[in-house]
């Protein structure tokens, strides 16, 4: 069965991946398994979403997103590209200060979504990573979103 367009509510993980990708990040709710398709770029992984709160009486979410963002090792070097990892945190965490909200694209069978505010919870951090090749840094957003209706 086919979903009727923008009848679907997007996920947190879904959101902050599209206000990541708006910055013109690579990014995604999972890490891809292959390296070689980011080990230049480096990559933003949203699926964990760390906290927040429901507003009892107004229709807003305000997750707290864990940002991972990750760099490869490059060929001529023995350790991760851990200037890489900073900078794609340093990137979103500047984009909060940004004077302008962003607008987001999302798969057109989800409804369309309005961010409200965003706010750097945690700075950037180093996280340990199981796989030595990889950097990771990580830096806790929380995004207030809404969704908007479509025009009939």
């Amino acid at each position: 069965m086919a979903l009727a367009p923008a009848s679907v509510t997007p996920s947190n993980a879904t959101v902050a991946a599209a206000w990541a990708r708006s910055l013109g990040l690579p990014a995604g709710e999972h890490l891809p398994a292959e390296v070689k398709d980011w080990e230049t770029t480096g990559f933003v992984d949203t699926h964990l979403v760390v906290g927040g709160f429901p507003e009892k009486n107004v229709p807003i979410r305000r997750p707290v997103i864990q940002f991972s963002c990750y760099a490869a090792r490059r060929p001529q070097s023995k350790k991760p590209n851990w200037g890489l990892a900073n900078s794609l945190a340093s990137r979103l965490v500047d984009a909060v200060y940004a004077e302008e909200l962003p607008t987001i694209e999302l798969p057109a069978y989800l409804r369309p979504v309005y961010i409200a505010y965003l706010a750097v919870l945690l700075e950037p951090r180093e996280a340990p990573e199981t796989v030595t090749d990889l950097a990771r840094i990580d830096v806790d957003i929380q995004i207030g979103w809404i969704t908007r209706e479509v025009p009939a």
